[in-house]
């Protein structure tokens, strides 16, 4: 797999951002997902109460979804720059990551540690 991937010509992407505002806003919305999903790494640690950053799970977890994200930001890439055709579709890893993403964000809510609950609400009672 590796040999016969290594051939393959890399492809230029040009996901001119500033073209207009939907094209920004498409970008902005991909770049909160991004941020979510990784946030997700540090949600899950605390709410599972995974004591080492290192540990396997945390690795494998950061593995996986990086793996993901490789053809998802392809997929996405040729979702909003070839939109005007109604035969382009979001692609099965895009799906693949938001529902890795959902099923994640709920699992750190649902088991989201109380002590933590209290204090966000005392930061959020400095003033």
């Amino acid at each position: 797999v590796i040999v016969s991937s290594a051939s393959a010509p890399l492809e230029y992407y040009n996901w001119e951002v500033f073209s207009s505002l939907r094209r920004l806003l498409q970008v902005v919305g991909v770049a909160v997902f991004m941020s979510i999903s990784d946030l997700n790494t540090f949600l899950l640690i605390n709410s599972l109460g995974i004591a080492n950053n290192t540990s396997w799970f945390v690795l494998c977890r950061l593995f996986i979804v990086t793996m993901i994200w490789i053809p998802a930001g392809a997929e996405y890439y040729s979702y909003i720059t070839e939109s005007e055709s109604a035969s382009v579709r979001l692609g099965p890893s895009i799906w693949i990551l938001c529902c890795t993403t959902a099923a994640e964000l709920a699992v750190a809510i649902k088991f989201f540690p109380e002590h933590m609950f209290v204090e966000l609400e005392n930061a959020g009672n400095v003033m």
